[in-house]
């Protein structure tokens, strides 16, 4: 069966065409309907099903709505989760990713926070993790309770800066990459895992952190989600 797999974030929406466990196409693309159509309209499938990963329940809800009354599935409702080590009210999207893993791992999904989180074991167990304020949102909220400063985005270049806007944009440039690596580090050393997957729609802040890119992690878990239930 082909399925539109649709993972629901706080600024983006990822949607994806499976065949079962495979893959075949991937977007992200912004919170408009129209874009998702227009995206769909391009496809060469029609999928049949909508599986949705709400992590960001508003969009989750405009996703289903825009689905209509086609078949459709929500993770942690309509589809529930395996006992993976996860604590109450760890979120659905970081163990959705888990899921997506093939081996042992340090996830750090670059999102409006940036979280990190160990998976070992056969089979794949959460160990713990850490949870940390994206670039972005970082500086939105420094701009939101010091007025005076703007919003910007960040980026690397040299200390001496001689702007306001260059100061915070190379101070988040340089830091939160630190701050990150510093994060992955620590669990790293403590989980006994030393392989780091670098995977959200922020992952461009953090090209300099040694780690593999994987864009579609939590899509793979997705897939196999829907996928192991709907043939169990």
């Amino acid at each position: 069966m082909i399925r539109l797999l649709a993972d629901c974030g706080n600024s983006t929406v990822k949607l994806a065409l499976a065949d079962g466990l495979e893959i075949s196409a991937f977007a992200r693309l912004p919170t408009k309907p129209g874009a998702w159509t227009a995206w769909l309209d391009q496809q060469t499938v029609r999928p049949r099903e909508l599986v949705l990963l709400p992590g960001a329940k508003g969009w989750a809800g405009a996703v289903a709505e825009w689905w209509g009354d086609r078949p459709q599935r929500t993770i942690g409702y309509d589809i529930h989760l395996p006992a993976v080590g996860q604590y109450p009210g760890l979120g659905l999207d970081r163990i959705v990713a888990g899921l997506g893993l093939d081996a042992p791992a340090v996830i750090i999904d670059a999102g409006t926070a940036t979280t990190l989180g160990a998976w070992s074991g056969t089979p794949l167990q959460f160990l713990g993790g850490l949870i940390a304020p994206g670039a972005v949102v970082t500086s939105q909220a420094l701009a939101a309770a010091a007025p005076a400063l703007e919003s910007v985005a960040p980026r690397r270049g040299s200390a001496l800066q001689r702007t306001t806007e260059g100061a915070l944009a190379v101070a988040l440039g340089l830091g939160y990459p630190a701050l990150i690596k510093e994060c992955a580090q620590a669990l790293a050393k403590e989980s006994g895992i030393s392989r780091l997957i670098l995977t959200g729609g922020n992952a461009d802040h953090l090209a300099h952190l040694t780690a593999e890119r994987d864009e579609l992690l939590a899509l793979r878990g997705l897939a196999r989600l829907a996928h192991s239930t709907a043939t169990a």
